[in-house]
């Protein structure tokens, strides 16, 4: 896990793969590590390799939910939408409790809301945005997203009254 660490905070990653090859010779990397070793894959741009790693934390880890959150942004990288959208949508609904539970939520519903739009699906961007608590760091945040959003779909409006309610919702 050190060794990752200074790989990333150096960006030399050179030689690295050799002892994670030698941990995952005696079978699944251990949530922890497989959570670190695939978001320094993220770092490294190698996304395919991080979806690759993160598949495979078991749900019984504590890194779970971390590692699922960088499998949708590895999806999202590699410009899988759906998944990615998917994904986030899976963490924001799960009520289990864990540790920065309530951060990796908020941070999903962000992403997702943003997913969402970019897909064409302007209710279900704001709906997503809905999921983050106003004691969140992300809700102003949140709210000038959503406000985006309706002067968006207000500008693309042809009717005049349908653009009219759009920006006064903004």
């Amino acid at each position: 896990q050190r060794l990752i660490q200074i790989g990333d905070r150096l960006e030399r990653w050179d030689g690295l793969d050799v002892y994670i090859d030698v941990l995952a010779g005696q079978g699944a990397l251990p949530g922890e590590i497989a959570y670190i070793h695939g978001k320094s894959l993220l770092r490294q741009q190698r996304y395919q390799d991080a979806v690759d790693v993160l598949e495979e934390v078991k749900r019984s880890s504590s890194m779970y939910h971390k590692s699922m959150y960088l499998l949708a942004v590895s999806y999202l990288q590699m410009g899988k939408y759906s998944k990615s959208e998917g994904l986030f949508k899976t963490l924001v609904d799960d009520s289990t409790a864990y540790r920065d539970d309530s951060t990796v939520r908020d941070l999903a519903a962000m992403n997702r809301g943003r997913i969402l739009l970019e897909m064409g699906d302007v209710t279900k961007s704001t709906d997503a945005y809905q999921h983050i608590s106003r004691n969140s760091t992300l809700f102003e945040e949140a709210l000038y997203e959503i406000t985006w959003t309706y002067v968006r779909n207000a500008d693309s409006a042809s009717d005049h009254l349908l653009r009219r309610k759009e920006y006064e919702k903004a």
